[in-house]
């Protein structure tokens, strides 16, 4: 009898280690940065531009409210602490998450708070002048704009 407890003690023990999750992730939230287009004006760079931002979980016991609190940082954001240099655009973007939650299988019946943070940064420029010989175009027609029909299709390079 004393055997089959300490079996099963054993058993509970590494199902309780084998079921636990960290999770240290980083990765990149800027989304479709490979389709932005080449700028054909000439422009300065006024400075660097970051912005941090924390987004908040709490989940209550067995999971009866969930409440969120924060913000993430979006490219968007960074266009407007850029205008306050004065600039036109911003490139170069990045945005980072940090996400350091340790997962357990009891989290949802005993409850947690996962916090997640937000960095990002981008370069701020000034537009020029256009550069000569080259067709002044929309800076934002790569992402989604009213040129990538214009352009070849969906998204300017698919043939359809």
């Amino acid at each position: 009898m004393m055997r089959k407890l300490g079996i099963l003690f054993l058993g509970l023990v590494l199902f309780a280690f084998a079921s636990c999750k960290s999770v240290d992730f980083t990765s990149n939230e800027s989304g479709a940065y490979n389709m932005a287009p080449v700028a054909t004006k000439d422009f300065t760079i006024l400075g660097p531009v970051s912005l941090t931002a924390t987004d908040t979980t709490v989940v209550s016991f067995f999971a009866f409210n969930t409440t969120h609190t924060g913000s993430t940082v979006t490219a968007a954001l960074l266009l407007e602490e850029a205008k306050k240099l004065g600039a036109d655009e911003v490139i170069n973007v990045r945005i980072d998450k940090y996400d350091n939650h340790k997962e357990s299988p009891l989290d949802r019946i005993v409850g947690y708070t996962r916090v997640v943070e937000y960095k990002g940064y981008a370069l701020a420029i000034k537009y020029g002048a256009t550069i000569q010989g080259a067709a002044a175009t929309n800076a934002t027609s790569g992402i989604g704009g009213s040129g990538d029909a214009a352009a070849g299709g969906l998204l300017g390079f698919l043939p359809f």
